[in-house]
């Protein structure tokens, strides 16, 4: 049977496990959000800051990888994103910014641009194990043929995918997830999230049986991001309590990952995964977004979970095709992809 990796040690005791509903602004549902609780227009004093910038990069271009934010005059917009980090953190957990004068810019000032402006908020860190890549291109590679591809990850498809963590099956996922939208798709690619707290709440309140075996081991499919000798599985609780719900969730992953460690599924765990899948079919636990170009859309990958609707790209030229420039933020740990 395939090695599995256990990192998780000290599991929460069942008389520490929540049995009280979360509330506002922590959960939400489409019914009680607002748009003026997640949508956040660039104030005028940082829109100057960023044409300042954009003609200093014009003038002296750096690689974004080697700048800091320290390294130019961001007062205004340091503000504006410990503000965004305060509704990530304690307030709804998503934002999304209006918007990067994209159409003026040049590719690489725009992905500078977002990359000071996510590097205000916390540290990047590396989004791939083989190459450590710190910037990330979501943009289908396959020429519309889907997500069932070896060695492809979706988010280099434009297939449908389903909600999820980032990089759930990983050691450390990341804090934060932000996605610049450099140009969206011809139909489809909705971005739609859902919030864990609400989750949890529906759980709790349609199968509270259920609710004790989030906090218990599970396994992931490592999705081969791992050294050659590593165990391909990764086992730990999906959910994770500290005064805040934390979830780590990818079905996908899950199933792949009792299938690689030729392990059945246990029917309580079987139950949980129904359960969930059940209560995120409902369009009531989920809001939906229509990326514009220019827009950034940062996420606390703890508390909100995301998926994809499947799209169709624009014909014949490359460079019209649906791209977001994705970065993953994380305080703890390495900067290297596993943390």
């Amino acid at each position: 049977m395939e090695p599995i990796l256990e990192i998780e040690t000290n599991l929460l005791p069942p008389e520490r496990i929540p049995t009280a509903p979360f509330e506002f602004p922590k959960a939400w549902v489409r019914s009680t959000i607002s748009k003026e609780d997640y949508f956040f227009e660039f104030p005028d004093k940082c829109l100057i800051e960023l044409e300042n910038l954009n003609k200093e990069l014009q003038r002296n271009f750096l690689p974004a990888l080697i700048t800091r934010p320290e390294m130019y005059r961001l007062e205004n917009c340091k503000a504006f994103m410990r503000m965004i980090k305060e509704v990530l953190d304690d307030g709804v957990g998503f934002a999304i910014m209006e918007k990067l004068p994209i159409d003026s810019l040049s590719l690489e000032v725009a992905t500078t641009m977002h990359w000071l402006l996510g590097s205000l908020m916390g540290r990047p860190v590396a989004q791939n194990y083989k190459d450590g890549k710190m910037l990330y291109e979501v943009m289908d590679l396959t020429e519309g043929k889907g997500k069932n591809i070896i060695g492809v990850r979706g988010s280099h498809t434009n297939a449908d995918l389903s909600f999820h963590t980032d990089c759930s099956s990983n050691i450390s996922p990341p804090d934060y997830v932000g996605l610049m939208c450099v140009r969206p798709a011809l139909e489809g690619g909705e971005s739609q999230l859902t919030n864990w707290y609400a989750v949890y709440n529906k759980l709790l309140e349609s199968r509270p049986d259920l609710c004790a075996r989030g906090f218990k081991p599970i396994l992931f499919d490592r999705q081969l991001e791992h050294a050659p000798d590593d165990p391909r599985v990764l086992s730990r609780p999906p959910f994770a309590f500290d005064g805040k719900i934390t979830m780590r969730y990818s079905e996908r992953l899950n199933r792949q990952g009792y299938k690689i460690a030729e392990q059945p599924i246990d029917q309580e765990t079987e139950d949980m995964l129904a359960a969930i899948d059940s209560i995120l079919k409902d369009p009531e636990m989920r809001v939906d977004l229509n990326f514009q170009s220019g827009q950034i859309q940062w996420i606390n990958n703890a508390s909100i979970g995301h998926r994809r609707t499947s799209y169709v790209d624009h014909p014949g030229d490359p460079s019209l095709r649906r791209c977001l420039v994705r970065m993953w933020l994380r305080e703890e740990g390495k900067i290297s992809y596993l943390g």
